[in-house]
């Protein structure tokens, strides 16, 4: 045969799942510094991958695969799962390896942006994550964020919009990103990316001592919520802290 269509089977094979290509646990992975991130912050697990820093492509890459082996293996037959968005979340999702779960669930879990690249915004990770596990996609037609708390919660009753955001609160398994407000990689998130922080709000919201934002949530070094001028239309932080596990995937500062 030839090596166009050998090509097209490997590409087919890993697409499947039915050939995994796994890198040497020695090169790869830091487990004392894991170890180390685990105790001080109490997580349940931690992976520190080598060579995965998401500013360059090659980076954003392997961490994606890797993100892309651990939560596939933590989704059990039947999960609800919510999904952030942002280029790491993306990467992981390209990566996921095809499967059949019909019992499982994936729920958006923040508003989309006109102003964001297609494969990173909202909608088109979570949907690309049901089409990887062959599961059940719950979109949310909304923005990323609006003006007022009183249209947030106006929309937040609209039937369609409703049907998805009620989920929020049974989700067993999420997966998101960590935008970072500060820093060599300040800007480079989807909540910065799609003007939901404009240049303003992202100095106020500095000025409060946020370095991060999770969900559209902006963040203080110690976890804690700094409230901004935003509204935004996504899961909150206390539903995230009742979700049944959480993973954070991230690279670089």
């Amino acid at each position: 045969i030839s090596r166009f269509r050998v090509a097209r089977l490997i590409d087919r094979a890993l697409d499947t799942g039915l050939v995994q290509i796994v890198f040497s646990d020695r090169m790869l992975f830091d487990h004392e510094l894991a170890r180390q991130i685990e105790t001080r912050f109490g997580l349940r697990l931690c992976i520190v991958a080598r060579d995965t820093d998401a500013a360059t492509a090659e980076g954003l890459g392997r961490l994606g695969a890797v993100g892309a082996s651990i939560v596939s293996d933590l989704i059990s037959p039947s999960e609800t799962i919510g999904i952030s968005w942002g280029a790491t979340v993306a990467a992981l999702a390209t990566r996921l390896p095809y499967r059949d779960s019909s019992r499982v669930h994936v729920v958006q879990l923040a508003g989309g942006s006109g102003r964001l690249r297609g494969p990173e915004n909202a909608s088109e990770v979570a949907r690309l994550v049901a089409d990887r596990l062959g599961a059940t996609f719950h979109p949310l037609y909304a923005p990323a964020a609006v003006r007022t708390p009183s249209l947030r919660d106006h929309l937040l009753r609209e039937p369609d919009v409703h049907a998805t955001a009620r989920l929020w609160d049974h989700i067993s398994l999420a997966v998101v990103g960590i935008g970072a407000l500060e820093g060599p990689q300040a800007g480079t998130g989807p909540a910065v990316l799609s003007k939901v922080f404009d240049p303003s709000s992202l100095e106020s919201l500095r000025r409060a001592g946020a370095v991060a934002e999770l969900m559209l949530t902006a963040i203080a070094e110690d976890g804690s919520s700094v409230v901004g001028k935003v509204v935004p239309i996504a899961i909150t932080l206390e539903q995230l802290r009742k979700a049944g596990r959480t993973a954070a995937i991230a690279g670089g500062a």
